[in-house]
């Protein structure tokens, strides 16, 4: 398995506050996602180029999903993969579990789900689907 991608995530009730904090510390918005009736939710990934290079920069994405029911924003960390499975069983080896309200979830374009460690980190194992 390889790590394809590693960013923070932030999921929240109030998007737009998120995303306007960001904004303000130099992000931008690079393109966003939306779920469908099944299951609803918002994706705003947004990028900001480190000072003086154009080849790495930084990512977070802001995540709204109503059905989460959550009293509070919720910090979680994006590790995308090349193979899903392979990520999904080594975690799950180590304790990880899905947290009630999250789920093995696809869309046309990618395979995740949210995973907590026994300490309570959650992380979102995501695989890109390439058509």
């Amino acid at each position: 398995m390889k790590i394809t991608g590693f960013n923070p995530q932030v999921i929240t009730k109030d998007p737009e506050a998120v995303i306007a904090v960001f904004e303000a510390l130099g992000f931008v918005r690079t393109h966003s996602k939306s779920g469908d009736d099944e299951f609803a939710f918002s994706s705003v990934r947004m990028e900001r180029k480190r000072d003086g290079s154009e080849d790495e920069d930084f990512h977070v994405d802001v995540i709204s999903a109503p059905t989460n029911g959550l009293p509070r924003d919720l910090t979680t960390v994006r590790i995308n993969v090349d193979d899903f499975d392979a990520a999904y069983e080594l975690l799950k080896s180590r304790g990880f579990t899905e947290p009630p309200g999250f789920g093995k979830n696809e869309t046309p374009s990618s395979k995740y789900t949210y995973l907590a460690s026994p300490s309570g980190m959650i992380i979102d194992v995501c695989q890109h689907i390439k058509k």
